[in-house]
Parts: structure tokens; C-alpha cells; sequence
């Protein structure tokens, strides 16, 4: 029995352009929906805990709703889960196999910035456990450093993230505090993307990154395959 670790931002405002944010729901539902169909547990957590924002217009209406969002929606178990996430600070002291990381331009200001997250995602790594991220969500690799050789935990490998480019097309280069794709750069790690709104899903060792909301299901199914072994 696996058991995995979502964790969400708790940003729903951006007081730059007035607007609300938080987390992209897809990138949550298709892991969390993939994990619970394989038998396995899974935790919710958010930066400040209690029921984190979903990611402006992010909640699709019901006829074209994916099948993973209205099973969340209709799960009373994992939606009670979410609403009443627990704060990082407060995860339970389990043995998980893996955090997640979905995106959603709310992380931006949440992730980084926590050393709680920071932490936690050294931990994890440094425990050979999973770490996995999608879109935006890379953000929370990006503070934590490794024990074992002081390097940050993305140097030297294959990553992906919501590229420079993803971010121009939707305007938010100039309101967003960093380039995700940069900061990763910075560190050392070896950036691999493919076209805007591609499907892009990048394993290297136990980091799992995934480029942008259309490759839930690719990391997702990643995810799986390497719990499996």
C-alpha cells in the first residue's frame, strides 16, 4: 500500500492584476483520482491548511468537466480531504512514498518562498522517495538543497516545468515573481520542454516533472509506474 502527499498553494489572490488564482484543479484531480484507482492513500495539504482556492476558471462546466474533476467533486471522502487540507506544517508523521506537487499560478508566491516545503521536499528526496511536479508546481523544487551534497535537488537533472514561452502566451510574464524554467536553469538542472500546451512528462531518477496542464495523465501514469516497481 503507497501512500502519497499532495500539497497545494493557499495563494487566491494576485493584488498585481486584481485577479484570483490558486491551484490548477486538473493537475490535482488526475494524479489524485490515478493514485486512489490503484488502491493507494493519499493526504492533501496546503501552505496555510483549510480549504485551499482553485486556480481561476480552472473548474470546468459540467458537460465538459473531465472525468477526474467531477469524481473529485463527488467524492465525499477526498473532497472533505481538500476542503479541510491539512497546513504543511502540520502533515502527519506517516510514511509516505511520494509529494506532489500540482501547479496553478497561486504556487508562485507560496512555494519557494516556505522553508517548511523546502524541507519537506529535501526530505523526500534525500530519502530516495518521489518527488513530483507539474506546471508551475516545480516551484517547490526550487528552495530545496540536498543533505547529502549541498547541491539544490534539481542540479544535473532532466526537469520541465510551465516554460517562458507557456507563460507569455498567457500573459503573465511580467506579474509572475520568477520564470520557473529559469530559476531551474539557474540550478543546474537540464531542461527539457516541447511546444506550448504539449504534453510533456520528464523522469529522471526519483524527481517526476510534468510541463503544463495537458500532461496530467502523463505524469500521473508516471507516477503509478514508478510506485510500481
Amino acid at each position: 500500500m503507497k501512500n502519497i502527499l499532495f500539497v497545494v498553494t493557499s495563494i487566491h489572490h494576485i493584488a498585481e492584476i486584481d485577479r484570483k488564482t490558486g491551484f490548477y484543479l486538473d493537475e490535482l484531480a488526475i494524479p489524485l483520482k490515478a493514485v486512489v484507482d490503484n488502491g493507494w492513500n493519499a493526504s492533501i495539504a496546503s501552505i496555510k491548511g483549510g480549504e485551499p482556492p482553485i486556480e481561476y476558471k480552472t473548474l470546468r462546466p459540467k458537460n465538459i468537466r473531465t472525468d477526474a474533476q467531477q469524481w473529485l467533486l463527488d467524492d465525499e471522502f477526498y473532497f472533505n480531504k481538500l476542503r479541510n487540507s491539512f497546513s504543511i506544517k502540520d502533515v502527519p508523521n506517516e510514511n509516505y512514498d511520494a509529494i506532489f506537487m500540482p501547479g496553478g499560478h497561486g504556487v508562485m508566491w507560496d512555494f519557494k518562498q516556505n522553508k517548511i516545503l523546502a524541507d519537506l521536499v529535501t526530505n523526500f528526496y534525500d530519502s530516495n522517495k518521489i518527488v513530483a511536479a507539474i506546471c508551475h508546481g516545480p516551484a517547490g523544487l526550487l528552495a530545496s538543497v540536498s543533505k547529502k551534497n549541498n547541491n539544490p535537488i534539481c542540479s544535473g537533472k532532466k526537469v520541465t516545468c510551465f516554460t517562458n514561452e507557456e507563460e507569455e502566451k498567457v500573459g503573465m510574464t511580467e506579474i509572475v515573481p520568477y520564470l520557473v524554467e529559469d530559476e531551474l536553469v539557474k540550478q543546474g538542472g537540464l531542461f527539457f520542454k516541447k511546444e506550448s500546451r504539449t504534453p510533456n512528462c520528464v523522469v529522471d531518477g526519483n524527481i517526476l516533472t510534468g510541463q503544463n496542464p495537458e500532461s496530467s495523465y502523463l505524469l500521473a501514469s508516471a507516477l503509478i509506474d514508478v510506485l510500481s516497481l
